[in-house]
């Protein structure tokens, strides 16, 4: 009913609305606050000054609606933020049909174990299944276009390409033993793969982009220094890097997705896993992040592992499923700050004793599986709920979610 689409082309006004119009007998709607106002005063007093039995069917459902668009116009543009899409439309908020939406949605939920559930999009549900399902669903595009900043994405595959083949090239790095040789090598590769990542780059000046790269040498270089001289755990070595796990490479390159099943849904799960180590006595998972310290550490905190984290035991039961270990070995897990160069706690060591056992004791109430199931399964009911958490604040979707900032504190 707007004067303008989306092009902001004139377009012809809606015969619904001159329906509506020529019994009222006011302006069509425009989109403004005072208009409305105004014509539901018209259409109250219409409605008062003709006898009811005067009245069409379509002429009192029109007027319904009118009333329900201009509340949901109100609620929408609230100044105040704090309602939220629960509070505006009730028990379908954040609900879709199921099967229409497992038809339609099948390849990112898992149910082909060609197209398995990513440990990426499995953490990005975790984190809020509302805005896991706008990002890695709908592919929404949140990262703003001309910034003349760098995409933190390419920067991040930049910083593991690097990694993958400096470790592939250096599995064992003694403490102390860390030189400027290894920070050659890193330069090196560095300008190698720069060209080729940052030729995808859509948005920033050359360069300020390469500029990032001369910070990420001095990153990748503290951190790997890092990680030798304070090994989190002993006595390991890399075996892979960058492995596949039902994604990418193609399928003669890549080892089969997991299948995972409760109830009566078997879910397909797979990955990228930017490195395993192992030794006589353990197996360790490593995922590398662009976020700080700080973040890295609270996203294994007690609390978030195997309900708002999943990433690091995802990815060791993957092994698991292809490489079971026997009851000697132990399983740890943990992320490693590029920016900081800073280790998080150890899962399986600082953190969660009885790592293992839940990943791989799938009955447990409390194991892997189960923090799994009641993640996912609202979702594949077509449910996405906003996940009130502490960063609600900083959230790029607040505005459409509209969860309540008081919760969220």
């Amino acid at each position: 009913a707007a004067k303008q689409d989306q092009g902001g082309r004139e377009q012809p006004k809606s015969e619904y609305f001159d329906a509506i119009n020529d019994k009222v007998n006011f302006e069509v709607f425009i989109p403004s606050y005072n208009k409305i106002e105004t014509k539901l005063a018209h259409a109250k007093h219409w409605l008062k000054t003709k006898e009811e039995n005067q009245l069409l069917e379509q002429e009192i459902v029109a007027l319904k609606l009118f009333s329900i668009i201009k509340e949901q116009r109100d609620r929408f543009t609230q100044k105040s933020e704090s309602e939220s899409i629960l509070e505006v439309v009730g028990e379908y908020a954040f609900k879709s049909d199921a099967s229409l939406f497992r038809n339609r949605f099948s390849r990112y939920l898992g149910l082909d174990p060609l197209k398995p559930l990513s440990g990426t999009r499995v953490e990005s549900l975790a984190r809020c299944r509302f805005s896991g399902f706008v990002e890695s669903m709908l592919k929404v595009e949140t990262v703003q276009p001309d910034s003349g900043d760098i995409d933190a994405r390419i920067l991040g595959k930049l910083a593991h390409k690097v990694l993958e083949v400096f470790y592939a090239n250096n599995k064992r790095l003694s403490p102390g033993k860390i030189n400027k040789t290894h920070r050659e090598q890193i330069s090196t590769l560095l300008y190698k793969y720069g060209e080729f990542y940052l030729s995808k780059a859509v948005s920033g000046h050359q360069a300020v982009l390469w500029a990032y790269v001369q910070w990420l040498e001095t990153a990748l270089f503290r951190l790997v220094s890092n990680l030798a001289n304070n090994p989190p755990i002993e006595n390991v070595v890399p075996q892979a890097m960058e492995m596949a796990v039902g994604v990418g490479g193609g399928k003669d390159k890549r080892l089969d997705s997991m299948p995972l099943s409760w109830d009566d849904e078997t879910l397909y799960f797979g990955g990228i896993i930017d490195r395993f180590d192992e030794g006589e006595s353990s197996r360790v998972v490593v995922d590398y992040k662009l976020s700080s310290a700080a973040a890295i550490s609270r996203n294994v905190e007690e609390k978030r592992v195997f309900h708002s984290h999943f990433q690091l035991p995802l990815y060791l039961k993957l092994l698991e499923y292809h490489y079971p270990t026997t009851e000697k070995i132990n399983l740890f897990g943990y992320l490693v700050s590029i920016s900081d160069g800073a280790i998080s706690p150890v899962l399986g060591l600082n953190r969660i004793k009885d790592f293992k056992r839940r990943i791989k004791n799938d009955i447990d109430p409390d194991s892997l599986l189960s923090g799994l199931k009641e993640l996912i399964n609202p979702v594949l009911q077509g449910a996405f709920p906003a996940d009130i958490s502490d960063r609600c604040d900083a959230c790029k979707f607040k505005r459409v979610c509209r969860v309540s900032l008081k919760e969220s504190a």
